[in-house]
C-alpha cells in the first residue's frame, strides 16, 4: 500500500494567517532535568494544514465533531489549478461524495511574505457546481478558497455541508493516479476548525 502525506508540518515556521495569534513551541520540561520531554503548544484551530467546519463561518452551523468519521474520508480527484488566480474547472466526471483536491503549487510559496495577499481562489460559480455535485470535501494547497478577509466561498461551501481544507501540500505526486483521501481532524470539542494529518492512498 502505497501513502502520500498531503499534510504541512505544524511549526513554529508556518506563518500565522493575518490577526491570529503567533504560534508557539516551548520545550518546558527534559528528559535532564524533569525525566520527560514536554513541549507546550500554542496555535490556533485553523494553523497550518486544516479543516473548516461550516461554525467556522455560521454561527449555528456543524461543528467538526457533528460528523461521522467517514465524512472525513473517500475517494479523491486531483484537479490541476496552476496558473489560475480565479479557480474553475469541469466537474461533469465528479461524483458525489468525492474529495476534490485542488492543486495550484501555492503552498510552496509559504516562506514568501505576502504568501496569504496573493493566493488563488475558488470562483463563485464553481463553489456552486461543487455543491451541485454533493462533494464531502474541497481541499486546497493555498491558504484559502479564497482572497484574505473575503468569505463568500466558503459560506457556499459550509452552509451545504461541504467541509474545507486548507494547506495542503505534495498533490502533484496525485496526478494521474486513482486514490482515497483520509483527513482526521483532531477530536476536539465544539470545533470550527481543526489541524489535521491528511493523506492519500494509492489504489493500485
Amino acid at each position: 500500500m502505497k501513502l502520500i502525506d498531503l499534510t504541512m508540518e505544524l511549526s513554529e515556521d508556518f506563518p500565522e494567517f493575518p490577526g491570529d495569534p503567533k504560534p508557539e513551541f516551548k520545550k518546558v520540561l527534559s528528559v535532564e532535568k524533569d525525566g520527560w520531554n514536554v513541549t507546550k503548544l500554542k496555535f490556533n484551530s485553523h494553523f497550518s494544514t486544516h479543516i473548516d467546519s461550516p461554525y467556522h463561518r455560521l454561527e449555528n452551523g456543524k461543528k467538526l465533531d457533528d460528523y461521522p468519521l467517514d465524512k472525513f474520508m473517500g475517494n479523491g480527484v486531483v484537479i490541476d489549478a496552476r496558473n489560475q488566480k480565479v479557480i474553475g474547472a469541469d466537474l461533469s466526471k465528479v461524483k458525489k461524495d468525492a474529495i476534490v483536491l485542488l492543486w495550484t503549487d501555492y503552498t510552496k510559496k509559504f516562506r514568501e511574505k505576502n504568501f496569504y495577499k496573493n493566493n488563488p481562489k475558488v470562483s463563485i460559480k464553481f463553489a456552486k457546481e461543487l455543491v451541485k455535485r454533493r462533494v464531502k470535501i474541497i481541499g486546497i494547497d493555498a491558504p484559502s478558497v479564497e482572497g484574505t478577509g473575503s468569505s463568500e466561498i466558503h459560506e457556499i461551501l459550509l452552509k451545504n455541508d461541504v467541509l474545507v481544507i486548507e494547506n495542503l501540500t505534495n498533490l502533484d505526486k496525485l496526478v494521474g493516479k486513482k486514490f482515497d483521501v483520509i483527513a482526521l481532524p483532531l477530536k476536539l470539542k465544539d470545533a470550527d476548525g481543526s489541524p489535521a494529518r491528511v493523506i492519500a492512498r494509492i489504489i493500485e
